[in-house]
């Protein structure tokens, strides 16, 4: 049974890696998810066609089109499959492109062209990692049982942010796990054979961490801790003397530290062959530190200086709330109680984690088995550590990329909770089937308890987004009756809401948008001022709110568009199709009603700006872009600041952040 499950799982996970075969994620997705990242790597194999697998210090890149300065992540694409003629090759210089260099090895290797050639270095890429995580499966089948292995490998092809992340060329994502299993691996194999190999682990190690650093920084202090899980295990299992865990601890850290230093000193190195300078080189490193921790946010460029002042509980609070699953892709369905947040997933495993305690009457084979299980429950939680390292220490890292830190949950913390779930599971399964029926009625009814419990949180979630979008449709401030609609404009929140539960609505016709700007002169573009209004012209189907079944509004068809930033002074609405318009709707808002009394300066400092006042004329003020102090300007030529009246001579809005005002005097 072991070797059917071990090629099972190959199979399995290559096939939910490398194609989406069981839906997992959103087809969309799948297809584009980080192709920018990728091109990096596509751009280095181009490079090492044409000029050799060490040329440009081995630096991933990106190459521009030829007689264009500009380049974008698909014309990497476009040039490697001969479609578009290369120009010139731009450096990425943010880590050594270790990966670079193995997928230009392998290229040189494969009798293929360029058409399949991504194909099948991306089934390399998938190959290895599903080899990896079957390693875990078996780890689990020999460890445990059958159940608690397909349990981890049906919780590791539901993981969204794990298939995502599989055959992407950048990431190598078996680059992550790799010290996580060498040392689980060599753990397993001494205890098999009653020998220690302390000097092998310590050198694969650093060579596994070597490998990731030198295929990128990312989520380094997450990889050194994946390396120590395996310890606490079979610390705690085999009952390991206090001093000898803490020397393996320190011996493992220490090997993982001495391949993270080797690679960066390597980086150096490669920079400064390209600088001529030790101090350039070093300035880039710098950088690159800065920017992902908690560095000078004057000391960065400005787009990441916001990520540096984020508060460190809300980018950890966004990451709790992540989705771990969203089964809606495989089923084509959109409810609420088909998604489980990663915060759902930490709650689920606490109560895991009690079934471990419970007493021999309960479970005779969680008794028995029960110093394993606390052992790995003991790296369960330990694991948590390797996701919250980089979002706290990494904030800056973090705030910026929401579109893919969510994976380090998987790094292994969630990997480690199925295989403790499974594990449970099938130790109270063998026990309901042979304890007296007083125990299994105790059993079944708390299995109906934890799906009740289960059951009733999607039913809150519905219960509260109604609220709230009821909230929404009561705080709006205007509201417009058509045949079909109820349009709702709430200009606080920026919402315009259609709703209609009629048959006749129609979802399928295109609707028009016509928004007046209060200072059109200054938010139009020059094409849209000799109209005077901004065209939003849209498909209803688009903007659909997906309601469940068991929602107020499941009957009613709701459509939610975006309002612009800027003050509005009208809304034009309505249906058209072939034949012309078929309903419209003018809506004008009295603005005087929300008419400020005042404004602020803005609150920033740089090189440039000094709580709000430009540091080279003091005459000219930074305030916050928004409509309620484009209302006031419309209104107001005068502004006071500290007990003193300004002039307001003119104003410039230049983004969709700040107004930039002229003063008659100097602030």
């Amino acid at each position: 049974m072991k070797y059917i499950t071990t090629a099972l799982s190959i199979v399995l996970l290559f096939l939910g890696f490398g194609l989406n075969l069981w839906k997992t994620v959103e087809p969309q997705w799948f297809e584009s998810f980080q192709r920018d990242s990728e091109a990096l790597v596509v751009g280095r194999l181009i490079n090492s066609q044409v000029n050799g697998v060490m040329s440009d210090n081995m630096f991933l890149g990106g190459w521009t089109r030829a007689n264009n300065a500009e380049s974008s992540p698909e014309d990497q694409y476009n040039i490697f499959l001969g479609k578009t003629e290369k120009g010139d090759y731009s450096e990425y210089e943010s880590q050594i492109g270790l990966q670079g260099f193995f997928f230009s090895l392998i290229e040189k290797l494969l009798p293929v062209g360029n058409d399949y050639m991504l194909m099948y270095l991306k089934g390399i890429n998938v190959l290895i990692l599903s080899v990896l995580l079957t390693g875990l499966v078996i780890w689990c089948f020999n460890e445990f049982n059958l159940i608690t292995s397909w349990v981890l490998l049906i919780g590791i092809i539901c993981s969204q942010w794990l298939i995502i992340f599989g055959r992407n060329l950048y990431w190598v994502a078996w680059s992550m796990y790799l010290p996580f299993f060498i040392c689980l691996f060599i753990l397993f194999l001494e205890e098999k054979k009653q020998k220690r190999y302390k000097r092998t682990l310590n050198l694969l190690i650093f060579l596994a961490v070597f490998i990731k650093c030198g295929s990128g920084y990312e989520y380094i202090s997450s990889v050194f801790i994946t390396a120590i899980v395996p310890l606490i295990y079979y610390a705690y299992k085999s009952k390991w003397a206090p001093k000898v865990f803490v020397l393996r601890v320190i011996s493992v850290s220490l090997s993982s530290l001495i391949g993270f230093l080797s690679a960066l000193f390597i980086h150096i190195y490669l920079l400064y062959l390209k600088y001529s300078s030790l101090s350039d080189a070093l300035s880039v490193i710098k950088l690159i530190i800065l920017k992902r921790t908690y560095g000078d946010a004057n000391e960065v460029p400005a787009v990441f200086r916001e990520s540096l002042n984020a508060n460190v509980f809300e980018v950890v609070s966004t990451y709790l709330n992540g989705f771990a699953f969203d089964l809606n892709n495989f089923f084509g369905t959109h409810l609420d109680l088909l998604k489980v947040s990663f915060k759902d997933m930490i709650w689920f495993f606490l109560v895991i984690t009690s079934l471990v305690f419970v007493s021999e009457k309960i479970s005779t084979k969680i008794q028995l088995h029960r110093r394993k299980l606390i052992g790995l429950t003991l790296s369960l939680w330990f694991s948590l550590l390797a996701p919250l390292s980089w979002f706290i220490m990494a904030k800056g890292h973090s705030y910026i990329h929401t579109h893919i830190n969510y994976f380090l949950w998987q790094l292994p913390f969630t990997l480690v909770g199925f295989a403790l779930t499974g594990s449970i599971i099938s130790y109270l399964l063998s026990d309901l089937l042979q304890k007296k029926r007083k125990t299994k009625i105790l059993l079944l009814f708390f299995g109906l308890g934890i799906m009740i419990i289960f059951l009733v949180k999607p039913l809150i979630g519905v219960y509260r987004s109604d609220l709230a979008f009821n909230q929404l449709i009561q705080q709006s401030e205007m509201k417009v009756n058509t045949l079909n609609y109820k349009i709702y404009v709430n200009y606080s929140e920026g919402k315009l809401i259609y709703i209609s539960n009629k048959k006749s609505a129609n979802l399928d016709e295109k609707f028009f948008l016509h928004i007046y700007p209060l200072l059109k002169n200054k938010v139009l573009d020059e094409q849209r001022i000799s109209y005077g209004y901004d065209n939003f012209d849209f498909f209803a189907a688009d903007y659909q709110k997906k309601s469940p079944y068991f929602s107020r509004y499941s009957k009613e068809k709701i459509f939610i568009k975006e309002l612009p930033k800027y003050a509005i002074q009208q809304i034009d609405t309505g249906e058209f199709n072939e034949s012309g318009q078929l309903w419209s709707r003018s809506i004008i808002y009295d603005i005087s009603k929300i008419r400020p009394n005042y404004i602020n300066i803005a609150n920033l400092t740089d090189e440039n700006w000094k709580n709000g006042v430009n540091r080279t004329d003091s005459n000219v003020i930074l305030i916050d872009n928004n409509y309620l102090n484009q209302i006031y300007l419309y209104y107001e030529k005068k502004l006071k600041i500290n007990s003193n009246y300004y002039k307001i001579e003119s104003y410039n809005i230049t983004n969709d952040k700040w107004i930039i005002l002229k003063l008659d005097n100097k602030v």
